[in-house]
C-alpha cells in the first residue's frame, strides 16, 4: 500500500482535516490544526506533501522520525501539530486495514469509564455559580472554569478576592464535594500565582492549571510546594523532550519512553525516580542482503559469530536491557527463546576465508547520535578487528539515516524496533521483502512465515508458526540481535503504585502519591 495524495479542507473558525488517500482505496483522516495558526498549520502540511506521496503508510514510527528530524528546527507548535494530523492520519490507515479501532490496536482500554468535567464561563460570582449548578443537575459531577484574567506582577489582593469569590459561588451552590478545575492559562506571574494557590486551598480544588506558562515551568515546584493542590499542565508542550525537561525540574510527576542514556542524569536529581521493567523494543545492527557481501551468508554469520554481545550488552546497557535470544522480546505473543548466538571467533574466521576474505574484510556501518548506539558499534569495531575486519562507523543525524535506509544505501546500520502492541505481525514488521528500510531480506520463505502467521487465528497455532518462522530466520544471519531494552518510566519521587507498561501505556488508577 502507497500513499497516494492528502486533501486539506480548512473549517472556519479554526479547524482543519487532512483526507490521507492510498492506492488501495483506504482514506485517513487527521486534524492538523493550532488554534489562531489554522493557515500555517496547512501548509506546513503541504511543504511535507512531496516526501509523503509514495510511502508505505504502515510504516507510522518511521514516516513519524523522518518528517520530525528532517530539518534544523525541530519542535514548536505549528511543525508538531501538522505532525499530528498526520500521524492520526496513517493511525487511522492502519485501523482499517486490521478492521480495529485504533485504541485496540494500541494495546486495548485500561478502563470502561472514566469521569468527566464540563467547562462553564461567566466573570461574575452568581453566573459563575448558577452555570456550575446546571451542570451539578445535566449530570456532571465536576466543571472547570477560568481562575481570572491576566494579572500583572504585582497585582491588587481585589483581584485575588474575584477570584475567590467565583469559586465561593460554585462551592455553595454545588456543594462540597462537587470537582472544580481552575484553569490559570499561564496568565498569572510566579509571585501572584503562588499567594492566590494558596488562598485557594480553602475551597478543596481538583488541580490548577498552568499556572503559570510553561516558558517558565521552573517555577511549577515552587508553586506546589505553596499550597496542596495538584498542578496540572501539558497542553502547550508539544514533544516528548518538552515533557522530559519539564520532569526533571520536578513538575512532572510522570513520564513516557526514558530513553537509558539520559537515566544517569535522571537518577541525580532527587525529584525523579526511575521506574523500568520489560519492554517490547528489540535493538539490532542489519545488514543490506542486497549488497555484496552482505548477500554471502558465511560473511554474514562471521560478523556475528565475531562478537561476544553478552560482554557489549552489560557494558552499554547494564540492568536496563537484556541480551537478545530471539526475533522479538519476550513479552511479545509467540516469544520463543532460539539463542543468543555463540561467540565463535575462530569459526568466523574460517567462514570468512571461505568466502575469499581470508587477508580481511572492510565494512561501514551507518547510525545516529544515540549514544548507546555508538558505544555498542565501538565495542564491536575492536572485536571485528581481532579476526580481521576493519570497521569505518558513520555518524549521522537519523533524518539523514532514515533517507539512505529508504534508498537502499546502508550496508549495515543499528536501529531498533518498537511494537506499538505486543503482537508479532507488529514486532516482525521488519521482515517481509516488501520493507524497504534497513534490513533488506530477499527471502520469499520468511513472507510465507509470516503470511501463515497473521492468516492464523487459533493462538496455539499462531505461536507454532512464528516459532518455526524465527528459528527459520535465526538461521539466515540477517542482522546480528542486541537487546531487549527495558520500558523506562521517570516519576515524580512522591509518585507510588505506578506499574511499568511494555509499550508504555500504563495504567494509572493505581497511583497514588506520598503524604
Amino acid at each position: 500500500m502507497k500513499i497516494t495524495n492528502l486533501n486539506l479542507y480548512l473549517v472556519r473558525p479554526r479547524w482543519c482535516f487532512l483526507e490521507m488517500e492510498t492506492d488501495e482505496g483506504i482514506t485517513g483522516w487527521g486534524e492538523p490544526v493550532l488554534e489562531g495558526h489554522c493557515d500555517a498549520v496547512k501548509a506546513c502540511v503541504e511543504e511535507m506533501k512531496p516526501y509523503l506521496i509514495g510511502h508505505d503508510p504502515s510504516r507510522i514510527e518511521d514516516i513519524w522520525s523522518t518528517i520530525y528530524r528532517a530539518g534544523f528546527y525541530r519542535g514548536g507548535g505549528v511543525l508538531m501539530s501538522a505532525i499530528a494530523g498526520i500521524d492520526q492520519a496513517l493511525w487511522d490507515i492502519k485501523g482499517k486495514v486490521f478492521q480495529a479501532p485504533v485504541y485496540q490496536l494500541m494495546g486495548g482500554p485500561c478502563r470502561d469509564s472514566i469521569r468527566v468535567y464540563s467547562w462553564i464561563g461567566g466573570d461574575r460570582p452568581a453566573d459563575v455559580g448558577q452555570a456550575a449548578l446546571e451542570k451539578k443537575n445535566a449530570g456532571f459531577t465536576a466543571v472547570k472554569m477560568n481562575a481570572t484574567e491576566e494579572l500583572q506582577f504585582i497585582d491588587s489582593y481585589a483581584k485575588i478576592d474575584e477570584v475567590l469569590e467565583r469559586v465561593a459561588s460554585i462551592r455553595e451552590t454545588c456543594g462540597k464535594h462537587f470537582g472544580i478545575a481552575i484553569d490559570f492559562h499561564g496568565r498569572v506571574h510566579k509571585p501572584m500565582a503562588k499567594v492566590l494557590a494558596k488562598k485557594l486551598e480553602e475551597f478543596d480544588p481538583m488541580f490548577l492549571e498552568e499556572p503559570v506558562l510553561c516558558e517558565n515551568m521552573e517555577y511549577f515546584p515552587e508553586i506546589a510546594a505553596a499550597c496542596n493542590i495538584p498542578i496540572a499542565t501539558g497542553e502547550r508542550l508539544y514533544t516528548r523532550w518538552d515533557f522530559k525537561r519539564l520532569l526533571r525540574t520536578g513538575g512532572v510527576d510522570i513520564i513516557y519512553d526514558v530513553s537509558s542514556s539520559d537515566v544517569p542524569r535522571l537518577e541525580e536529581n532527587p525529584n525523579v525516580k526511575i521506574v523500568s521493567g520489560p519492554g517490547y523494543k528489540f535493538s539490532y545492527i542489519t545488514m543490506n542482503m542486497e549488497m555484496a557481501p552482505y548477500d554471502d551468508i558465511r560473511v554474514r554469520e562471521a560478523l556475528v559469530l565475531s562478537l561476544d554481545m553478552a560482554s557489549i550488552v552489560k557494558t552499554v546497557y547494564g540492568d536496563s536491557a537484556e541480551l537478545a535470544d530471539s526475533l522479538m522480546a519476550p513479552t511479545v505473543f509467540g516469544y520463543s527463546k532460539i539463542g543468543p548466538y555463540p561467540y565463535d571467533p575462530e569459526k568466523a574466521k574460517e567462514l570468512l576465508a571461505e568466502a575469499g576474505y581470508a587477508d580481511g574484510l572492510e565494512i561501514t556501518v551507518m547510525l545516529n547520535e544515540d549514544r548507546d548506539f555508538i558505544n555498542v558499534v565501538e565495542i564491536a569495531q575492536n572485536m571485528w578487528k581481532e579476526v580481521g575486519i576493519t570497521t569505518n562507523i558513520e555518524i549521522m543525524d537519523q533524518a539523514t539515516l532514515l533517507s539512505k535506509a529508504a534508498e537502499g544505501t546502508v550496508s549495515m546500520g543499528v536501529t531498533n524496533s518498537t511494537p506499538t502492541t505486543g503482537d508479532p505481525d507488529h514486532a516482525l514488521m521488519i521482515w517481509p521483502t516488501t520493507y524497504d528500510s534497513f534490513l533488506r531480506n530477499n527471502n520469499t520463505k520468511i513472507d510465507e512465515y509470516l503470511a501463515a502467521g497473521k492468516a492464523a487465528y487459533d493462538e496455539t497455532e499462531r505461536a507454532a508458526i512464528y516459532k518455526e518462522a524465527m528459528e527459520y530466520m535465526w538461521q539466515q544471519y540477517n542482522l546480528i540481535p542486541i537487546c531487549f531494552t527495558n520500558a523506562i518510566y521517570g516519576t515524580g519521587a512522591d509518585v507510588e503504585n505506578f506499574e511499568c507498561h511494555p509499550g508504555n501505556a500504563p495504567n494509572l488508577a493505581k497511583v497514588t502519591f506520598a503524604s
